[in-house]
């Protein structure tokens, strides 16, 4: 059985979502969009017990929904956790993947201590032009009593993230500027 198009001939729409205007949103309002890499480095941290710890966040995906001509973005991310754990704090190796709830019931030493040693953020531009600014924050370190595959103890590591988007001039007006939000998928617009 053939798919039945809307009344506009435009195809299946979005339901639920709504412009200013009342009129639904399709399908082809939203544009995935490529990017480029400007800069994305490691931010380091020396934790009390002299294991370091490094974070990156990587951008995986942007979206951009057009309403009423303002571009609304959405942007998902990965971060990556690597802990050079201190030699003195080895263990029997490990080579079961332990759940977070396992992890977090395992915490021996709760909210650690650290000192930054860099701390950058990422830079990305997208291929319409737009600069997207990606800011990683950790917010606590536990270590538990669990042990990696190499012997290292596990960690659980919290961390937000703050993005900074700077629409392309192609757009307008510079007031639809920069929207921070946290979390793994966000919508940014005016």
């Amino acid at each position: 059985m053939p798919k039945k198009l809307s009344r506009t001939g435009r195809g299946p729409q979005i339901r639920g979502r709504r412009g200013a205007a009342g009129a639904d949103l399709k399908m082809s309002d939203v544009r995935s969009l490529d990017f480029e890499i400007i800069k994305e480095p490691w931010n380091k941290y020396q934790i009390i017990d002299n294991s370091v710890l490094k974070v990156r966040t990587i951008l995986t995906r942007v979206e951009r929904k057009m309403k009423d001509n303002k571009p609304y973005f959405k942007t998902k991310d990965q971060s990556l956790i690597v802990i050079n754990a201190d030699p003195s704090l080895k263990g029997e190796p490990d080579s079961k993947d332990h759940t977070s709830e396992e992890i977090k019931a395992a915490v021996e030493k709760k909210d650690m201590r650290y000192d930054t040693i860099s701390q950058d953020f990422n830079e990305y531009i997208l291929d319409d032009g737009t600069k997207i600014k990606i800011y990683t924050n950790v917010t606590n370190i536990d270590r538990s009593s669990l042990f990696n595959a190499n012997g290292d103890p596990i960690y659980n590591v919290s961390s937000t993230n703050q993005i900074e988007i700077r629409p392309s001039s192609r757009y307008g007006s510079p007031d639809q500027d920069e929207k921070p939000g946290a979390g793994k998928s966000r919508m940014y617009g005016p």
